[in-house]
């Protein structure tokens, strides 16, 4: 009888490890969603890396990582984590957007045709899309045309 007891004993230790390890990154995504609404990106980032690296990740998770850094201006992060929310189920369809202009930004022009083009596929009256979808395909003209602007 005392096996049983012990056995008890370690399958409720595991189970309320488990819950504090889940909650853990539970409350790590919701301070990072705090920061996150008062538009402070920068404090949201490790936060939600925090709720990531524990493998709580889900879209939406994703999706406000790669829109943190853009907003920071880490264009190879954004891009690194829309990607990943793209695998996840439940993706928002302007997660396709993001992720095609955040090709762009880091000069992936040709690679960003297929992100916009599955967007306009989802949204096909989108004209940001249409635009977007527009400059990709002819990068060429558009870095020929900006030569011959001075900033």
């Amino acid at each position: 009888m005392p096996i049983m007891k012990t056995m008890k004993s370690i399958c409720v230790l595991v189970l309320l490890s488990g819950l504090l390890l889940g909650g853990r990154s539970m409350a790590q995504e919701a301070a990072g969603d705090r920061q996150y609404e008062r538009l402070a990106y920068a404090r949201a980032i490790p936060k939600y890396l925090k709720a990531a690296d524990r493998g709580k990740g889900d879209a939406d998770l994703y999706t406000r990582l790669g829109l943190s850094y853009q907003a920071t201006g880490n264009t190879i992060e954004a891009e690194k984590w829309f990607a990943k929310a793209l695998q996840t189920s439940g993706v928002a369809d302007s997660v396709w957007y993001q992720y095609g202009r955040t090709m762009m930004s880091n000069g992936k022009w040709e690679a960003a045709v297929v992100p916009l083009q599955e967007f306009l596929n989802r949204k096909p009256g989108n004209v940001l899309g249409r635009r977007a979808l527009n400059a990709a395909q002819n990068y060429e003209q558009f870095m020929q045309d900006s030569a011959m602007v001075r900033v």
